[in-house]
């Protein structure tokens, strides 16, 4: 039986500093730093939840170099082998740690970029390119942009918001002008203005909610759970992997008792809310078409009710 608890881990290191005037003196108020340092390892866990979903977990391990005033943080993703093993079989992919660091550093760099307006986006995240892209329109400017639909999930999420303003918050304080992001040769900076802009931007979408909405969507099952009473399963819409209630429907009975293909293609009435967070959430309202895999996939377990 295969060991659930093995783990493959994927890892990047990163170091992050403050720089200016009171930082010459290698010293660090404590109420400053700990609140962005817990902040940095949450935006990351946020950023890696919206994109992997329950599929993987980050840790954040942090090493202090106050002589060249910055503070190396490494963290990884780790995925338990049942669930990578899962990934593979539905050809899908958990992303790593490098993509998902590479996407939050994105998602500061459109919040700066807004300068206190709201994404608009020109194509859906249902409707990426091939590489995953979607393009976005910048307000004011007359210009677009594209970025990875991750990004801009990640963007959406807004708890990742506010743990980005928490990181960010010591270039408030006087003598603290930059904040620097770096890994492999690479750096972003974020200045005092950019700062304004990001806490602009945030909360420009905080004042945002949208009402609840029906769609059509043709949905993959990403990631079952083989469990009948299971209430939510993971699919792909398009090249995102979205959570979704289905405890309307006899899907997981479909699934897990009667051996349908976990591989087709399900055309539903899918409704999108938005929860206290800022979240989406998803729930199949109804099924209006099953369209078979070609290539059939049985599974040939047994729910555990039979044994009642």
């Amino acid at each position: 039986m295969t060991d659930q608890s093995t783990q493959n881990m994927s890892q990047v290191e990163v170091s992050f500093a403050y720089d200016g005037p009171a930082m010459r003196a290698h010293r660090m108020d404590v109420q400053d730093l700990a609140p962005a340092l817990l902040a940095f390892g949450s935006l990351l866990k946020e950023a890696n939840h919206t994109v992997n979903g329950e599929g993987s977990t980050v840790n954040v391990f942090v090493k202090a170099d106050f002589e060249n005033k910055c503070f190396q943080i490494h963290f990884e993703v780790t995925q338990t082998l049942l669930q990578h093993a899962l990934g593979i079989v539905m050809s899908a992919q958990v992303s790593g740690a490098k993509e998902i660091l590479e996407w939050t550093i994105a998602a500061w760099d459109l919040l700066k970029l807004l300068k206190g307006e709201k994404a608009v986006p020109v194509t859906s995240i249902s409707e990426t390119d091939t590489k995953g892209n979607i393009t976005i329109a910048i307000p004011g400017d007359n210009n677009q942009v594209i970025y990875n639909n991750n990004v801009i999930r990640i963007y959406e999420n807004q708890n990742f918001r506010r743990a980005t303003q928490n990181v960010l918050h010591p270039l408030s304080k006087p003598g603290i002008e930059e904040a620097v992001i770096s890994r492999q040769n690479v750096e972003n900076r974020f200045s005092k203005d950019d700062y304004a802009s990001i806490i602009d931007s945030c909360r420009a979408i905080e004042s945002d909610s949208i009402e609840p909405q029906i769609v059509t969507a043709l949905l993959v099952v990403y990631s079952p759970k083989f469990d009948t009473k299971a209430k939510t399963w993971q699919f792909k819409w398009g090249q995102q992997k979205i959570t979704v209630d289905i405890s309307k429907t006899n899907l997981a009975q479909q699934i897990v008792v009667d051996n349908e293909a976990h591989a087709d293609r399900h055309k539903v009435e899918m409704m999108i809310t938005q929860d206290r967070n800022g979240r989406l959430l998803y729930a199949i309202e109804k099924i209006l078409e099953t369209q078979k895999s070609p290539e059939q996939i049985k599974f040939g377990l047994v729910d555990e009710l039979d044994d009642e």
